[in-house]
């Protein structure tokens, strides 16, 4: 059994989108969703009213944007399920990864699956722009004396629970790069991944900002500090 969590912040067009498409999968050992939700108002809330019937639904709403690695920790500690899935809420994560995923959680030695763009059968969205393309990049070779995880700044992830929560004292995220977190804070951390095809999201325009990307930079600092000072 898998819980899903999804961060969001004024996602009241994409999320039920999302919801629909995951609710038409069927997978029966999807336990719940988590909506971690940071949005001021009640748009995105109610945006996913007419889905509460249908699946298991878990809505944390903080009403405060706090971030979405803090979002993701708080709805990780809510979960019931033996395995955590991220996945974003704008569309840009195709729902097909959660069967993805599903088919390597009954492997014992595997903490950590990771949806990867830069692997074989992983591609990213033709008309994403070019300086996101290199931004990405950059930041996964910067990154890769922490890690051996070709795309540790993917957003689609899935975590054992035991893993979390054995290592959890230890997570001091800030920004949104929370499965970087994951990777070094894990001791010997055994991880997989999967091919995935990123997709620009569906409505609306990108959250990140440049107050985002320096705490992503000053995130990275502190996990070289703590893997090697």
């Amino acid at each position: 059994m898998f819980s899903l969590i999804i961060p969001v912040y004024n996602e009241s067009e994409n999320l039920p989108i999302l919801v629909e498409d995951i609710c038409r999968l069927g997978i029966d050992s999807l336990q719940e969703i988590i909506i971690v939700d940071d949005s001021e108002d009640d748009s995105t809330k109610n945006s996913i009213k007419p889905f509460l019937d249908k699946v298991s639904i878990n809505y944390i709403h903080r009403r405060q944007r706090l971030g979405l690695a803090t979002a993701v920790i708080e709805g990780f500690q809510e979960a019931k399920s033996d395995w955590l899935i991220c996945m974003d809420g704008d569309g840009s994560h195709p729902v097909s990864m959660l069967a993805s995923f599903e088919k390597s959680m009954n492997d014992a030695a595997l903490d950590v699956l990771v949806g990867s763009r830069y692997i074989a059968g992983g591609a990213l969205a033709s008309d994403w722009p070019w300086y996101r393309r290199l931004v990405s990049k950059l930041f996964c070779l910067f990154v890769r004396p922490l890690t051996a995880v070709s795309d540790s700044m993917s957003g689609c992830f899935a975590v054992r629970k035991k893993a979390f929560l054995e290592n959890a004292p230890t997570f001091s995220p800030i920004g949104y790069k929370i499965l970087l977190e994951l990777l070094v804070k894990i001791p010997e951390v055994k991880f997989k991944e999967v091919p995935l095809c990123f997709s620009q999201r569906m409505k609306g325009d990108s959250k990140i900002t440049q107050k985002i990307m320096l705490e992503s930079i000053c995130h990275i600092y502190k996990l070289y500090k703590f893997k090697y000072l």
